[in-house]
């Protein structure tokens, strides 16, 4: 495990070292990590809210690049500060479905999410979510850190 992780940190110290480098070599797992910042309309706590994300993302593996992404979400639940559910569509670099949910800090996305048009499983979805307005809760910086499978 310690060996995959190294692996793992090398591939995305790679990546970052090559912006704009893309390259594709078949079906085998890629990782990611994802960060920008987002609105919540109309704010936590309430009930159908609106998520909009904007961020930069590093893949690393066999579809290694550096570049953008987008996603919007509806919540399927009245949020609060603490617990929050829904679901989305994420476009640019990786574009898809998914589900979120959201406890505390901690955000967590699953789905099938595409890159370079191939299709992947997102195994491990965690991301700090961290609120930067409150009472209502509106905006918000997102940082994720997940592994797809092949």
């Amino acid at each position: 495990m310690r060996l995959r992780r190294t692996s793992l940190a090398m591939a995305i110290t790679a990546a970052l070292g090559t912006a704009g480098a893309s390259a594709d070599v078949g079906p085998v797992s890629d990782a990611f990590v994802l960060s920008g910042s987002g609105t919540i309309n109309p704010g936590v706590p309430g009930c159908s809210n609106h998520l909009i994300f904007d961020g930069n993302i590093v893949i690393a593996g066999d579809d290694t690049q550096v570049s953008t992404t987008h996603f919007d979400a509806d919540s399927n639940i009245c949020e609060t500060d603490l617990f929050g559910a829904g679901s989305g569509t994420f476009g640019g670099a990786l574009a898809g479905v998914f589900d979120y949910t959201r406890q505390g800090p901690e955000f967590v996305i699953r789905g099938t999410l595409a890159v370079n048009g191939e299709s992947h499983t997102t195994v491990v979805g965690p991301c700090q979510f961290i609120p930067t307005s409150e009472n209502p809760l509106t905006t918000f910086i997102l940082t994720c850190t997940a592994v797809l499978d092949s």
